[in-house]
């Protein structure tokens, strides 16, 4: 693998998500991190975290009838030389710019 596909696979899978839970103990943050699976041109992620938190959503349903990417997420991609665009409805494909 390359050095621009090391950063990119680096920067995806140190985003942090951040999801505030409240359980039996109380409120806390729940932190997940996507996975970059590695494909032909780059590298598949899916949209959806272990506990079912967005990365994205590509129809909108909740973001006012538009695909939605993560603004954090892209940024941390562009920053680290690639470009997002979707595979499908569950996956993002992102690649070298």
């Amino acid at each position: 693998m390359n050095a621009k596909l090391n950063k990119i696979q680096k920067a995806i899978e140190t985003f942090e998500l951040v999801e505030r839970i409240r359980d039996r103990d109380g409120d806390r943050d729940l932190v997940t991190s996507p996975k970059a699976i590695e494909s032909e041109w780059g590298f598949l992620v899916s949209v959806e975290t272990s506990n079912g938190y967005l990365l994205a959503d590509y129809y909108g349903e909740f973001r006012g009838g538009f695909p939605w990417v993560n603004p954090k997420f892209e940024e941390a991609v562009v920053a680290a030389g690639g470009f997002i665009e979707w595979q499908d409805a569950g996956t993002l494909h992102i690649s070298v710019n």
